[in-house]
């Protein structure tokens, strides 16, 4: 169900006329808007856990706002379902795209690895601090609250990044957050202090900020509509195997073990964003000798 949103979109955008560049900006700005209020929910997620002294309230008031968007989008969202092909054909038109443009497996390759990593180190980032804590148990517990805040802070400041550069290609943005996202878990995984630790969570959180407009901005002008909703199901299934290999891990492998599997996932995808971004320059370059 996560993909259903940026399909709507995607497919309502192009419904609307208007212009398919756009589309980079509009990713950037909700995913400034996200962040932004993901910094709210962590400050206020904060409070109430020291005001209530219970975890349990934070997800509680998360019911509040889930209610208000599902009322908004039931209200005043339009039923879209992009340019579909009924039954069996949905399958066979994506067969025939992916064999017509290879980008499209070389996106879901992007998506898989990246995420699965981050998926990955939102399991982790808490036993992390956790066990590189070294103040003394009279002051509490670590504020997850504020972390998490302080997180979505960089986060905010990937589609800033983007928005300096308005004219540069999505791959060349999505090799830089694998880069990111791979040397920043790499170092997390070899630190030894809290502080150190903290700045490298920090900087894969501005990776992550830089990738979802990137990776949204690529799908949309990679994908056709008429299966996008098929690939991006399609691409759950890898996400959702390499998620599960890396989550079973927590727990039993040392923690800096699993970030060196996700630093390696990143790799992985690092290597598919460059080939992405040569095959695209070799398009480019035969259609100007034609």
């Amino acid at each position: 169900m996560y993909s259903v949103f940026e399909a709507w979109m995607t497919s309502e955008f192009i419904a609307r006329g208007y212009p398919p560049d756009a589309l980079g900006g509009l990713f950037s700005m909700a995913m400034t808007l996200n962040s932004g209020m993901a910094i709210l929910a962590g400050l206020l997620a904060n409070f109430a856990t020291d005001f209530s002294g219970t975890s349990r309230t934070p997800f509680l008031l998360a019911m509040v706002p889930a209610l208000i968007s599902a009322l908004v989008i039931a209200t005043t969202w339009n039923e879209n379902y992009g340019r579909t092909t009924a039954g069996s054909g949905q399958w066979q038109s994506l067969v025939r795209a992916i064999r017509a443009d290879v980008s499209i497996v070389l996106v879901g390759a992007i998506q898989a690895c990246f995420e699965s990593a981050m998926f990955g180190f939102v399991c982790l980032y808490g036993p992390a601090l956790d066990a590189l804590n070294v103040l003394p148990e009279s002051s509490g517990a670590l504020p997850f609250g504020i972390i998490f805040a302080t997180f979505m802070v960089f986060s905010m400041a990937g589609p800033s990044l983007c928005g300096a550069f308005p004219h540069m290609p999505c791959e060349p943005l999505a090799v830089l957050a694998l880069i990111l996202a791979f040397t920043s878990l790499l170092a997390s995984s070899v630190s030894e202090s809290l502080g150190c630790t903290f700045i490298t969570f920090c900087v894969f959180e501005m990776a992550v900020g830089l990738y979802f407009p990137a990776i949204s901005a690529l799908r949309s002008r990679i994908i056709p509509d008429s299966v996008r909703g098929t690939a991006m199901s399609v691409f759950q299934v890898p996400l959702n195997l390499l998620v599960v290999a890396v989550l079973a891990r927590v727990g039993t492998d040392p923690v800096d073990q699993v970030l060196q599997m996700c630093a390696g996932l990143c790799v992985v995808g690092l290597l598919a964003a460059v080939l992405l971004h040569k095959h695209h320059q070799v398009k480019a370059f035969r259609r100007k000798v034609e």
